[in-house]
């Protein structure tokens, strides 16, 4: 029963957090309606799927957000004594939507191109997971 108590409680603080960074990313960037606006037309008249600079640093800033709060998560569960494998799985995640929004902020200082940024993703997720389950492969009770 504690343990059901203890994840209603972290779903919860969860779910704030990803209201408030919600909120902080329309706060720092109140034109994203506009823009994302802008990219359909685009999209529906040239067939093309070019996110503007202004609209790939908010999601940037949105998935840097997110990811942080997984290590908060992460930390908040380390605390309360959660079983490693949810701490990993945290972790984890917050290594790769920090990652997503590193990239998507080198694609809107037009460091890297825009067809590089998924495909890169793809393969470091892909390697977090394979990780992820090595350990937690190694460290299962046997």
């Amino acid at each position: 029963m504690e343990r059901r108590r203890d994840k209603a409680l972290f779903d919860l603080i969860s779910f704030g957090g990803f209201l408030i960074i919600v909120g902080l990313t329309f706060f720092l960037y109140p034109e994203i309606p506009s823009e994302i606006k802008a990219l359909f037309e685009t999209l529906s008249e040239q067939r093309k799927f070019i996110p503007s600079p202004y609209l790939s640093t908010a999601a940037a800033i949105f998935f840097t957000m997110l990811g942080i709060l997984n290590f908060l998560t992460a930390g908040m569960r380390l605390v309360a004594g959660w079983p490693w494998q949810k701490l990993l799985n945290d972790t984890s995640w917050g290594i790769a939507l920090v990652f997503l929004g590193y990239l998507l902020w080198l694609y809107s200082e037009g460091t890297i191109s825009g067809w590089l940024v998924w495909p890169t993703f793809l393969i470091v997720a892909g390697i977090l997971v394979a990780v992820n389950g090595l350990i937690r492969y190694y460290y299962a009770p046997r």
